[in-house]
């Protein structure tokens, strides 16, 4: 029962996934994160184009699809394959990590964000700011998260943050 007759608790309760969580703060503290004010995500497609031309420009001849895949998530994580052929194929570009990683953020830093960005972001934002991590603290005391398994490291380190000490979390 979300009406009681006194208070409407729908208010009160928000569904979402991730990236919409992160997606409305990181737009509205664009310029306190250093991205521009005129962002929008970019395409997996266009940002897969992206990372291929440059890890061509950057001695790649040939990048494979374990490549493209490990260097397009980069902000995320580094998620390398348990294939081990794959694994190889990572290995040869792992040099390359730094690079990648400032190459993405360039990106951002031109508009141009993905997915997979959001999360870095959101990380940023909690860890630059104990006062915002507080109101999320205050805001959410239950955080409700189903498929929990299939968070990665990053997601699962802000929802830590989100819980704190003395908030709930139901997996």
């Amino acid at each position: 029962v979300l009406d009681d007759g006194c208070l409407k608790y729908q208010k009160f309760i928000e569904i979402t996934n991730y990236h919409s969580f992160y997606q409305k703060y990181i737009w509205t503290y664009t310029n306190y994160l250093g991205l521009p004010d005129s962002i929008s995500i970019t395409s997996p497609s266009k940002r897969r184009s992206l990372i291929i031309k440059f890890l061509i420009e950057n001695g790649v001849a040939n990048p494979t699809e374990a490549q493209i895949n490990w260097a397009t998530d980069l902000l995320e994580g580094d998620f390398r394959p348990q294939n081990k052929k794959k694994l190889k194929e990572i290995e040869k570009i792992v040099d390359l990590k730094e690079d990648i990683i400032n190459y993405i953020i360039s990106l951002n830093k031109e508009g141009h964000i993905a997915f997979s960005d959001f999360g870095f972001y959101m990380k940023m934002l909690i860890e630059k700011s104990k006062l915002f991590l507080n109101i999320l603290q205050n805001k959410y005391k239950l955080i409700v998260l189903d498929e929990y398994q299939d968070s990665s490291d990053i997601q699962d380190l802000i929802v830590k943050k989100l819980v704190g000490t003395s908030n709930k979390a139901v997996f």
